[in-house]
């Protein structure tokens, strides 16, 4: 069995969520500098792909799983945000909407590791 590396894998989701915060800053920033790009990084998948983890399914009872991706698949396809008239791509609706998410996905990555943590500390003191 490969050792799975828990705390490198939250600690490099957290750095992930750092980067991805400062695009979004700088998109905001630029907000309205005409023919300004909205940037945003390489979807965290990417990361996982490093590590060779997938999720497994080792009961027959546990839920199935390929439902998920296909439908995160399809809701990637689905891009409602335009270009304005100035030719800028940033929208801060979007730009916020994402900052509510990045902020989300950090609370239960804190969360995740010193969870993660206190199980290390009680395995530690038995």
């Amino acid at each position: 069995m490969d050792p799975v590396h828990l705390f490198k894998l939250g600690f490099d989701r957290l750095s992930w969520l750092s980067t991805r915060q400062s695009a979004i800053a700088g998109n905001v920033a630029n907000a309205n500098s005409p023919g300004y790009a909205a940037r945003e990084i390489e979807p965290f998948d990417q990361e996982m792909k490093r590590f060779h983890l997938r999720l497994t399914a080792t009961q027959p009872r546990h839920m199935d799983i390929r439902g998920a991706e296909v439908a995160q698949g399809i809701a990637k396809e689905a891009d409602p945000w335009a270009v304005s008239a100035s030719g800028n791509s940033v929208s801060l609706e979007q730009e916020m909407l994402k900052q509510v998410n990045v902020a989300a996905d950090q609370s239960l990555a804190t969360a995740t590791v010193r969870s993660f943590h206190k199980m290390m500390l009680l395995a530690a003191r038995t």
